[in-house]
């Protein structure tokens, strides 16, 4: 039987149909994060804000990554399989050991619990969770390792070991050991810590609860309008300063690098068009405007008729849509291609180490993957020939003839 519970409230219930946001949030970590019960201040913060989190998590004291990396408990909750999020917390001093120590303690499980992660939550984002330097260093591991000796020391080698963290996995950061060092900066009569100069005290868990609100939902922490026991002062300064330091600088943490793009460029000749985008993850759709679609993800295409027309591209990957329009102006036509499909054959097919295409010369010839990506490109010289497969992988391929593509046949790769 699992040992996890969801953390679930009426008010929570009751809101949810008007929510603006929804994220499912995995929390793994230790002590840091089960303190003052994190994942469920997030939530009650979010819900002020009008969004929602659904959450779990593992957090037994003094876990590190390594540990979860085997823990049944929390890899069952990651093969659960439906998270926006997944939350890692390594243990609170190991990030800030030697770097050979760190590359060969705590870097590998990162990297493994993110495969993890993906593997079974294919549209989920790591998030590691920078924690703070010691409230006056670390003084267990000070006399063998003096850069921990002091706060700065201790909290600028985790700041660099989670950002590298993050670059290693292609995750994000939640800069809640930022925002903390800020606000010891500006205001040192905010107390973040409790009593052993390590653990968060209350406000100090709040800092980092607007933290992740701002990371996880790209939104402003002035959103947030639940005080928890703080004062309103205290805790205006502390949304501020969260403002300051992530919202007002996303990408120095990675946050939202990921998000779809659909922008493209393209050349023209004679008629020709070539559009080119970014590759990436999802589904591609091309109208070009004329009636004709397609699904490559940098296609050719030539226009039957001068004129301007609309171009758009729409991406569409885990739930997410995003689309740009061009307008492009045709001035020349391509040459009409007239194709004989009954003419063309492909064979052998299935294929291994080449095909041999006949009946249409001197045509353009396009090789696509499953996921639409061209391949190969080639112009054809004569009725007959042969082509080399050696650099595709196995596996079902499509090819287009002309230049609009309009001769379609698939191919198997052995």
């Amino acid at each position: 039987m699992k040992t996890h519970f969801w953390m679930f409230c009426s008010l929570l219930m009751t809101v949810h149909a008007t929510a603006q946001d929804h994220k499912h949030v995995l929390f793994l970590g230790n002590s840091y994060t089960f303190s003052n019960n994190l994942p469920v201040m997030l939530s009650e913060l979010a819900l002020s804000a009008g969004d929602t989190v659904t959450h779990a998590s593992n957090t037994p004291g003094g876990y590190t990554l390594a540990g979860h990396s085997t823990n049944s408990n929390s890899l069952e909750l990651i093969e659960e399989g439906f998270w926006d999020y997944v939350v890692l917390q390594e243990q609170s001093q190991a990030p800030s050991f030697p770097q050979e120590q760190v590359e060969a303690e705590v870097f590998p499980y990162a990297a493994l619990l993110n495969e993890l992660i993906l593997e079974s939550n294919p549209c989920a984002e790591t998030v590691f969770f920078m924690t703070w330097g010691r409230e006056n260093g670390d003084a267990s591991n000070c006399a063998v390792w003096p850069p921990v000796c002091t706060y700065e020391g201790m909290d600028d080698l985790l700041r660099e070991r989670y950002i590298q963290m993050a670059i290693d996995n292609d995750g994000m950061v939640c800069a809640a050991g930022a925002v903390w060092r800020h606000i010891r900066e500006t205001d040192p009569t905010i107390d973040l810590y409790q009593t052993d100069g390590s653990h968060p005290s209350a406000i100090g868990t709040y800092a980092i609860a607007c933290s992740f609100y701002s990371s996880l939902f790209q939104k402003s922490a002035s959103l947030i309008t639940d005080d928890q026991s703080l004062s309103a002062d205290d805790a205006a300064f502390i949304r501020a300063a969260v403002d300051e330091v992530i919202f007002n600088d996303l990408e120095a943490w990675f946050i939202g690098g990921n998000a779809l793009n659909a922008a493209f460029n393209y050349t023209m000749d004679s008629g020709a068009v070539v559009f080119e985008t970014e590759p990436g993850a999802g589904v591609y759709t091309w109208n070009f405007g004329d009636g004709t679609t397609s699904n490559e993800t940098n296609p050719n295409h030539t226009y039957n008729t001068a004129g301007t027309y609309e171009v758009t591209l729409t991406i569409a990957h885990c739930g997410q849509t995003v689309s740009t329009t061009q307008t492009i102006t045709v001035e020349t036509i391509g040459a009409q291609e007239i194709i004989d499909r009954n003419n063309i054959k492909i064979y052998p097919n299935p294929a291994q180490e080449f095909v041999t295409i006949t009946g249409c010369p001197n045509l353009p010839i396009a090789i696509s993957n499953a996921y639409g990506e061209v391949v190969l490109r080639l112009q054809s010289q004569q009725d007959q020939f042969s082509l080399g497969l050696e650099n595709l992988a196995s596996g079902v391929y499509y090819v287009r003839i002309g230049r609009d593509g309009d001769v379609h046949y698939k191919l198997v790769v052995q």
